[in-house]
């Protein structure tokens, strides 16, 4: 009974060591936990306030806002990459963005009303549209709010002196007609073709006002080589048509000759090329983002029947109006030449522009038919005045609103041929700025890109 008794204490003995040997363990467990936690929370701190764990209140400011500045980016560049996913409407198979979750028959596109993006059956699928990427399309924008920008640095202030400008010169030109009127000389009358260009050049708003500084010099500037294009052009067939005696002029009304035509002749291109120009610069108005976008970016136009079917109208005008000199009807005289020497400009002209003049017909017609109409006007006047006379012998006497054919085409064709030039050249110098703002734009957003990044690894 003695030895039965002690070996049950031993046991409850040996028990309570095991009891105290687990708590110790677990309590060491514990204590071990919490140094661990002690020694990471002494790092952290080391790391955002420097070594030693000193906490210097600029060294925190600073981890700080490192810290929610690249909150702040990563939360930008998530948003931008949701825009996006939302300007784009798929056409790939689920599975090619759901690798194992394609749904049979179906396709996933992103609905335009809605910002989740739902499966439509393929006989339901609407067009494919092509967007732009997001970084062109910043890039784009960019550019576009530069160039109107720049452009309208280019306007000018102050009242808009056109219309009563332009009175006081119609008045004043009235009234010089009306006291000169039998007395009027070829000199004298150049007076009203420079006024109205001094009047539409200098009174606000001025022609390109809108227009970038690079632009509004094409414009101006291209007055200067196209007066010596009509001079070498027109002094061909107007010493031919003057030699031939088609027109004769009043030699009291004329300074002196040089060929076979007077002084004031010569002046009348220079003076006739300008006011085209002017007019022209006039009536152009600013195009939009989106019209230069699609100019700049759109593919070369492939050439079809009608081009060279132009081509070939006006190369048979030509061979008629060389037919037409060299018969012995002398009343086709006048109508060979228009004929013979103004086609192949316009077909280089149509060849290369005519797709730009149509975008816009109301300022390519526009230009045209006011030019015309007043240099024609001018005509008319000059032959009731005596200053020069045109002989019915050399017209095939058709006549337009009483006036002769020819004296018609002539003076619309060389406007034509001016007024084209000049559109083309802005147009051309417009679309070429725009390109150039977008390819700086982009280089710019490239530089800031690198510079973040630059600024991020540091």
């Amino acid at each position: 009974m003695l030895g039965m008794g002690t070996g049950e204490a031993g046991r409850k003995d040996e028990e309570a060591e095991d009891e105290k040997k687990r708590r110790r363990e677990s309590r060491s467990d514990m204590l071990k936990e919490r140094s661990e936690t002690n020694r990471n929370i002494s790092s952290e701190e080391k790391r955002i306030t420097g070594k030693g764990g000193e906490k210097t209140p600029k060294k925190r400011f600073r981890a700080e806002y490192d810290m929610y500045k690249n909150q702040l980016l990563l939360g930008i560049s998530a948003a931008l990459l949701l825009l996006e996913v939302e300007s784009f409407q798929y056409s790939n198979v689920c599975s090619g963005f759901l690798p194992g979750r394609a749904v049979p028959g179906m396709q996933l596109r992103c609905n335009p009303s809605s910002r989740l993006r739902q499966p439509m059956p393929l006989n339901m699928q609407l067009p494919v549209q092509k967007v732009q990427p997001l970084a062109e399309q910043l890039v784009t924008e960019e550019a576009e709010s530069r160039f109107v920008k720049q452009s309208g640095a280019g306007k000018e202030g102050g009242r808009d002196t056109r219309l009563l400008s332009g009175m006081a010169t119609a008045l004043f030109l009235a009234g010089y007609a009306f006291t000169h009127h039998g007395q009027m000389t070829y000199l004298q009358l150049h007076l009203f073709l420079v006024l109205p260009e001094l009047w539409m050049r200098f009174a606000r708003p001025r022609p390109l006002a809108w227009a970038p500084q690079n632009v509004r010099r094409v414009g101006y500037m291209s007055i200067l080589p196209l007066a010596l294009a009509a001079i070498t052009f027109s002094s061909a067939w107007d010493n031919f048509i003057f030699s031939k005696g088609v027109f004769t002029f009043d030699k009291g009304s004329m300074l002196g000759t040089i060929g076979a035509m007077p002084v004031e002749e010569w002046i009348w291109f220079v003076d006739h090329t300008t006011l085209a120009s002017i007019v022209t610069l006039s009536m152009l108005k600013p195009r939009s983002p989106d019209e230069l976008t699609a100019m700049v970016d759109a593919e070369p136009a492939r050439r079809t029947m009608a081009d060279y079917g132009m081509l070939l109208g006006c190369l048979a005008t030509s061979l008629g109006g060389l037919s037409f000199l060299l018969s012995e009807n002398e009343h086709l005289l006048f109508l060979g030449v228009c004929m013979l020497f103004f086609p192949p400009v316009l077909a280089l002209q149509w060849w290369f522009g005519l797709g730009l003049f149509l975008q816009r017909p109301g300022e390519w017609l526009g230009a045209v038919g006011l030019t015309s109409c007043y240099v024609i006007g001018l005509d008319s006047w000059a032959l009731k005045e005596g200053i020069w006379h045109l002989s019915e012998e050399y017209v095939t006497g058709g006549r337009v609103l009483g006036l002769e054919v020819e004296q018609v085409l002539i003076y619309s064709l060389t406007t034509l041929l001016v007024v084209q030039s000049v559109l083309f050249g802005v147009r051309v110098a417009e679309g070429y700025s725009f390109l150039q703002e977008r390819r700086r734009s982009s280089g710019d957003k490239l530089r800031d890109v690198l510079r973040t990044l630059n600024r991020s690894g540091r």
